[in-house]
């Protein structure tokens, strides 16, 4: 699959297997499936934008929400207390993930 910069982020990015969408979330975890770069200090704040984009824009039309949906969705969480980094304390998620999909929710059903 081609690759695309942020900058030429307007055409098309061919929709990748689920599969490997897992593949791509699963890449810098141990063989126990367990984060092994959790640390403050260790987080790549960059590299976690990107690969968490990355991964979005490799979904199907059909799984994902639409954008003013995903926008809803996220300014919900910006006013949760559980919110921390980028990820749901109440479910473990990356909120823009979970977000993004059409079939999406909030552990707490705020979500509209």
């Amino acid at each position: 699959m081609e690759e695309r910069s942020e900058k030429s982020k307007s055409f098309a990015v061919p929709a990748a297997s689920s599969q490997r969408r897992s593949e791509v979330l699963r890449e810098e975890t141990s063989a126990g499936g367990h984060c092994i770069r959790c640390l403050l200090q260790d987080y790549d704040e960059e590299a976690y934008i990107s690969k968490l984009l990355r991964v979005i824009r490799m979904m199907t039309p059909s799984e994902k929400a639409k954008d003013e949906v995903v926008r809803a969705r996220l300014a919900v969480c910006k006013e949760c207390d559980r919110l921390e980094m980028g990820t749901c304390l109440a479910c473990g998620c990356y909120v823009e993930l979970r977000a993004a999909m059409a079939g999406g929710s909030c552990p707490y059903k705020k979500w509209p």
